[in-house]
Parts: C-alpha cells; sequence; structure tokens
C-alpha cells in the first residue's frame, strides 16, 4: 500500500486531469516520466538533494519535462518537488494507474509464458479474459523458460497456472502423497 501522502497527491492528480479532460494524456506521459527517472539515478539524487535549491530543481524540471508534458503534469512534477516528496514518484504514478484503471473498468493481467507469445495467442488470451471479466484487460507480458511450457495468468491476487512446471509440480505431490498411503497401509498390516 501506497504512502498516505502518496495517495493523496495521487488523488488530488488525478481529480485535477479528470476535470480538465486530460486524463488519457495524463496518464500516458505521467508513466513516461516515471520510467524516464527511474533510469536515471543521477536525476533522482539531483532532485532529492537537499543543497540544491528548489528553484533549480524547478528549472531542472521545465527545461526536461516542460516540452513533453501537460502543463499541469508539469506543474504538479514542481509541486512534489517543493514538497521533497519527488522520491515518493513511482508510488504516485502507480496509485494514479491504479486509479485510472478503476475509472475505466480495466483489469491488469500479468502473463507470463515459456515462450513469447504469437499475436494470434495474445489476442486469444485478451478475449478470453475479457469474456470471462466482463471488463477491459490490460496484459503484461513477460517470459519465463523455467516454466518449460504453457502459460500463468495473474490477476489482483488469483493466480491461473497451466504451466508445464506447475503440472510437474501437482504430480510430484500426488506421487508424495500416494507414497505415504501406500505407507501407512503397510504399517497397519
Amino acid at each position: 500500500m501506497a504512502g498516505i501522502a502518496a495517495l493523496s497527491y495521487s488523488d488530488a492528480l488525478f481529480a485535477l486531469a479528470l476535470e480538465e479532460g486530460h486524463l488519457e494524456e495524463i496518464k500516458e506521459q505521467l508513466c513516461l516520466i516515471n520510467a524516464q527517472i527511474q533510469e536515471n539515478q543521477a536525476f533522482v539524487s539531483f532532485m532529492k538533494h537537499p543543497k540544491i535549491h528548489k528553484s533549480e530543481k524547478r528549472t531542472a524540471l521545465d527545461q526536461i519535462f516542460g516540452a513533453q508534458a501537460e502543463h499541469t503534469l508539469c506543474n504538479f512534477l514542481k509541486l512534489i518537488s517543493d514538497k521533497g516528496r519527488f522520491h515518493e514518484l513511482p508510488l504516485m504514478t502507480k496509485e494514479f494507474v491504479k486509479q485510472y484503471r478503476a475509472y475505466h473498468h480495466i483489469a491488469a493481467a500479468q502473463v507470463t509464458s515459456a515462450r513469447p507469445l504469437s499475436e494470434g495467442e495474445v489476442k486469444a488470451v485478451q478475449d478470453m479474459l475479457e469474456a470471462k471479466l466482463n471488463r477491459r484487460v490490460e496484459l503484461h507480458l513477460s517470459v519465463d523458460a523455467s516454466l518449460l511450457a504453457g502459460i500463468r495468468i495473474k490477476i489482483n491476487d488469483v493466480v491461473l497456472d497451466h504451466t508445464a512446471l506447475k503440472q510437474m509440480e501437482q504430480l510430484k505431490q500426488l506421487a508424495k502423497k500416494t507414497d505415504q498411503h501406500k505407507e501407512s497401509e503397510c504399517e497397519r498390516e
């Protein structure tokens, strides 16, 4: 769970973006800016440094993001910088995206497969999930060769595991139970 301050700032940005009719743009830009910042730890250090004046940080934000970000988002970045909360941008972004998905009735699904899925397979998984959940589904794809075959889908706390690795684990458990059952039968005789 995000911190109370991060949640409050995220709520405020979401409400403002919605009110101004720039929800889509701000979500896309916020995610892009957050990703760029996370890749540049020198910039994060600069923004957190206590001896660098707020005005210098504001100028840097204007120079770097002013041309690519909505005015509201740029002001938001300056505000969290001024308040010493810039380091919480990843949490704020996560909460903003969570609110965006809830507002648009979108479920996020983490799909892990043993090999990269074809476009047709991705479409089939997405169509199946959207039909079952009766809402739009946003897929996040990853590959894990250790799964051997099949796919694992995680939506919130629900995991649908149709991988060869999972089936092998289940077979091992079944064999273990069968061995234990046989041992207990031998002990009775």
